[in-house]
C-alpha cells in the first residue's frame, strides 16, 4: 500500500491519492503504515539506497505546497508531523490522505466523487466482495489486493478527465493503426 502511494515520490500518474480503510482497522492500518514510511531513507537523488527523493520541479511543487496548505486550513491532522520537509535545499512533501469508512454505498459515492478516474485499488481479504467493490469504481483500471502496476499486456486507460482511449495490451495497438472499413 506505501509502494503505490508513494513510489516515485508519488510523482506518478497511477499513485494513490487517497486512502480509504475500513473503520475496523484503521487505527492499526494508520500504525502499520507510518512504521513502514518511518523506516524509508529520505535524502536527494545523489545519495544510494532512498526510498523517496524530493518534489521533481517548481510546479510539482507548487502542487504538494497546495495540498499541505488546504491541509492546514481545513485542521486536518497528519500522521507524521505535517509540515513539508526540505533536506538540505530539497524540497519533499508526498502526501497522501487516509480516510475510514464503513458502508459500501457511501465509499463508493466518496471514492467515485472526482473528476478524475485512471486506477486504483481495492485491498480486501474476501476477493469477491473485492471484485464487487473494484467493479462499481468509475476509473480505466482497478487493482484488487496490489498497487498500480500497469502491464505491457494489459490496455491502460482513464476514465472522466483522466482521458480517452488507451495504451498497451492488443487494444492499445489501435492508437498505432489507420483503420479503415469499407462498406459495400
Amino acid at each position: 500500500i506505501t509502494a503505490g502511494a508513494f513510489y516515485h515520490s508519488s510523482q506518478i500518474c497511477v499513485a494513490s491519492k487517497r486512502l480509504y480503510v475500513h473503520k475496523n482497522i484503521y487505527q492499526e492500518m494508520q500504525k502499520t503504515l507510518v512504521g513502514v514510511i518511518q523506516s524509508w531513507k529520505v535524502g536527494p537523488t545523489s545519495e544510494t539506497g532512498l526510498m523517496l527523493g524530493p518534489v521533481q520541479n517548481e510546479i510539482q511543487y507548487n502542487i504538494v505546497k497546495t495540498f499541505f496548505e488546504d491541509c492546514a486550513v481545513n485542521g486536518y491532522d497528519f500522521a507524521m508531523g505535517g509540515k513539508m520537509g526540505d533536506r538540505s535545499g530539497y524540497p519533499f512533501g508526498p502526501i497522501v490522505p487516509m480516510m475510514p469508512w464503513s458502508d459500501e454505498e457511501e465509499l463508493l459515492t466518496r471514492v467515485n466523487d472526482t473528476r478524475t478516474g485512471l486506477g486504483g485499488s481495492v485491498y480486501c481479504a474476501d476477493t469477491d466482495r473485492a471484485n464487487r467493490i473494484a467493479s462499481q469504481i468509475e476509473a480505466g483500471t482497478v487493482w484488487i489486493n496490489s498497487f498500480e502496476r500497469p502491464l505491457a499486456e494489459a490496455f491502460f486507460s482513464g476514465h472522466k478527465e483522466s482521458g480517452l482511449g488507451g495504451e498497451l495490451g492488443k487494444h492499445g495497438l489501435f492508437s498505432y493503426m489507420n483503420a479503415q472499413v469499407i462498406h459495400l
